[in-house]
């Protein structure tokens, strides 16, 4: 089987797939997502069939900041715009009627007067005269600076709507319907399989294309995001504003990434220069608790191997695999699940302590 044009091929290149579980009662389905904007869900159960969960689209950037206006604020703003051109539209018209009106009885007025009678032209500077040029020339002014409509008055947020192109994705490990999606633009949009083309939220903190999304496997409202601006996002899923923890490593693009099964705290990421890193929250989020550089290949991706097993594997450029043996993880270390999850939350919890002082500490240095 093969996809054609027919049948819902990609129109751009396709960076993930992803065979998806979804039970032991529904049969499993193959997710494709492209730069073409559009992440596919494949059935083989009669032949190749699609249907297109999501349609990526771009996000308008306001200035200062920040993502689309409050719906409901847009909703009153473009209510009073409706409302303040109504009124002088309807000024207008009154004010042509009432013009027209004067016209047709100064003209009656005119043809009732006997022969001989009729008032003559009135030279320029005459009172009368004058009072006719400043009417037109205020009737004309008006029709100049006429209020906007309805979609004139809210132009200014409007953009021109265009496909975003999705690089990567990843299902809730709590609910199967929902899922995130990362693009080529730096956002991390968190969608619904009941929506095609509705986000549900918006995560904007990277300023190069998202790479790689990945679900916590011990916390279900965590997620990592590793991008091409060199770092990589702690988010939590419900708080669009400000990731939780930011890692920056040495600068170059970050290609993949992934949790380890065996450490709450713990994941790997690999750079474009083929540097493999190992990071552990709880101990810094300034550099990777260990590293790695292969003289004969660099490291292009990188997975852990499932249920906790200490193995780290790396894809490299030449073609081969690196195994690595990780070390020090919580399972040698005796921690149960809940001992993972407590030290998970401190790690949190001490970051995010540790983030005013640094936003502090950097506005001073930028004020001195």
């Amino acid at each position: 089987m093969q996809s054609t044009v027919s049948n819902g091929k990609h129109a751009g290149p396709v960076w993930q797939v992803r065979w998806l579980d979804r039970g032991p009662e529904r049969e499993e389905v193959l997710l494709s997502i492209s730069t073409d904007g559009r992440l596919v869900q494949w059935s083989t159960e009669k032949g190749l069939e699609h249907t297109v969960l999501l349609r990526l689209r771009r996000v308008p950037h306001h200035i200062g900041g920040g993502g689309l206006p409050p719906a409901p604020r847009r909703a009153e703003e473009a209510a009073a715009a409706g409302a303040a051109a109504g009124a002088t539209a309807a000024q207008q018209l009154q004010q042509r009627e009432t013009q027209a009106r004067a016209d047709r009885g100064a003209a009656a007025g005119d043809k009732q007067q006997p022969a001989g009678t009729r008032r003559p032209p009135q030279p320029d500077g005459h009172p009368a005269q004058e009072q006719r040029q400043e009417q037109r020339e205020q009737q004309r002014g008006r029709g100049q600076q006429r209020e906007p409509l309805v979609g004139a008055a809210v132009e200014r947020d409007a953009f021109i709507s265009r496909s975003a192109g999705g690089l990567c994705f990843d299902f809730s490990p709590r609910d199967g319907s929902i899922y995130l999606a990362g693009t080529e633009d730096g956002w991390v949009h968190k969608c619904s399989t009941s929506y095609s083309g509705q986000y549900l939220e918006s995560y904007r903190g990277h300023l190069g294309a998202v790479h790689r999304v990945a679900w916590s496997p011990y916390r279900q409202d965590l997620f990592l995001s590793a991008s091409g601006d060199g770092g990589l996002r702690l988010w939590q899923e419900g708080r669009a504003g400000a990731p939780l923890i930011s890692f920056q490593g040495g600068g170059e693009e970050v290609v993949d990434a992934a949790w380890c099964p065996g450490s709450s705290t713990a994941f790997a990421a690999v750079t474009s220069g083929g540097r493999l890193e190992v990071w552990d929250f709880a101990a810094s989020t300034l550099r990777p608790a260990a590293q790695h550089v292969s003289t004969k290949a660099r490291a292009t991706a990188v997975s852990f191997a499932p249920r906790g097993a200490p193995v780290l594997v790396a894809g490299g450029d030449a073609g081969g695999l690196m195994v690595f043996r990780a070390f020090n993880l919580s399972d040698e270390r005796g921690e149960g699940r809940e001992a993972q999850m407590a030290r998970l939350e401190e790690a949190i919890r001490a970051n995010a302590a540790k983030a005013p002082a640094a936003a502090a500490a950097a506005t001073g240095r930028g004020g001195s």
